[in-house]
């Protein structure tokens, strides 16, 4: 089995790709995201945003055909979102015999109900959270906390809920913007 570098990048000349075995990828389950790299731009951006898709290059398309070819490599198991699966399709759609794995933290494939990933996302966040909350309860202080997720109502704000957040706001929803009553005074006065 063989892993392209980079997503679909891999699959341009020159092709940069890492067979996988048992060796190299035993240990591999705790580790977060990917040992090949991955990227949500480049020559295979079938996205432009939600809904809207872009067409692959014809003559991308072919170059990933030649790189299959030359290795020998029957069909390709795509593991991704929105993005890598739209790809996939366009792929599937120029004879590239694929198989697509919903995988994304942002939980926003049609026809899954739940994709690989969401749920150890949100997991991860609620538990930081969690950390971060006691800790800035007892310092009196407030955290500002970042959290990767393309879509609101995603992983961000699904993990986010629990920790009763003073607010939350997406960048890619400016307007979804939620504010909460303040916490306990007890958080908010500075020695009294």
């Amino acid at each position: 089995m063989i892993g392209f570098r980079d997503g679909f990048e891999g699959l341009l000349e020159p092709a940069s790709y890492l067979a996988l075995n048992r060796k190299n990828t035993a240990g591999i389950m705790a580790q977060g995201g990917t040992i090949l790299g991955t990227t949500n731009r480049g020559h295979f951006v079938a996205k432009a945003g939600a809904g809207d898709r872009m067409a692959v290059p014809r003559r991308v398309i072919e170059t990933a055909r030649r790189t299959l070819d030359a290795l020998g490599i029957e069909g390709l198991i795509c593991v991704g979102g929105d993005g890598s699966l739209s790809t996939a399709l366009q792929l599937h759609q120029a004879g590239i015999p694929v198989v697509g794995v919903p995988k994304t933290i942002d939980n926003d494939l049609e026809a899954t109900d739940m994709t690989f990933g969401f749920d150890s996302a949100v997991t991860c966040v609620a538990d930081a959270l969690d950390r971060l909350h006691t800790t800035a309860e007892s310092h009196k202080r407030v955290m500002v906390t970042e959290v990767m997720g393309a879509t609101p109502g995603g992983s961000p704000s699904t993990a986010a809920s629990p920790g009763e957040p003073t607010s939350s706001s997406s960048p890619r929803s400016p307007s979804a913007s939620t504010k909460s009553p303040p916490p306990s005074s007890a958080a908010t006065t500075k020695g009294a």
